[in-house]
């Protein structure tokens, strides 16, 4: 749209962008404009016809989800222009696993994007012996994987008895 002004006023420019689309900036060859990253800007008209541009770029949707493990629940939902990049949301804690990773890239976004996180279980290391070795078998077995319980079970030898668990510092359990 064209319209006149006076030499030296100052003429208001307003940028509203189509559904899909948000505002990236003005430019011009021929002004200086206040703020050319504000939708809502302005420029002094100069004593020659100007042309002013108002930029748009399209939108997506980036939607974190917990990941396929976890129902994919949504963590967060944003909207970013074409070309830019989501911001990383703190991945939820999950009891017995780690976060590993997220499974795309955000930082070119050109389309909506689903990115889920992936987590890997934990694991550590039981060590189970006996003390003396001839006094029987110590056998440690995963009674549930998901919620990483394990049984201890002592066998004593003929002439022993079990007498008690110790961690590694040798404090009684």
């Amino acid at each position: 749209a064209s319209s006149y002004h006076e030499v030296g006023s100052q003429v208001s420019i307003n940028a509203t962008p189509a559904s899909g689309y948000a505002f990236s900036n003005w430019s011009s060859s021929n002004v200086t404009i206040a703020n050319v990253n504000s939708a809502t800007s302005f420029f002094i008209m100069p004593a020659s016809a100007v042309t002013v541009t108002a930029t748009f770029k399209k939108t997506y949707t980036v939607t974190f989800t917990e990941g396929d493990d976890y129902g994919n629940t949504v963590i967060k939902t944003e909207t970013v222009m074409y070309g830019g990049a989501a911001t990383e949301p703190i991945p939820p804690m999950k009891v017995g696993y780690t976060f590993d990773h997220w499974s795309t890239t955000f930082n070119n976004i050109t389309a909506n994007t689903t990115v889920k996180a992936v987590y890997t279980k934990n694991s550590f290391e039981i060590v189970v012996a006996s003390n003396p070795t001839r006094g029987g078998d110590s056998v440690a077995t995963v009674t549930n994987p998901t919620t990483n319980q394990v049984q201890l079970r002592a066998t004593a030898a003929a002439g022993y008895r079990f007498n008690n668990w110790t961690n590694p510092t040798n404090n009684i359990l």
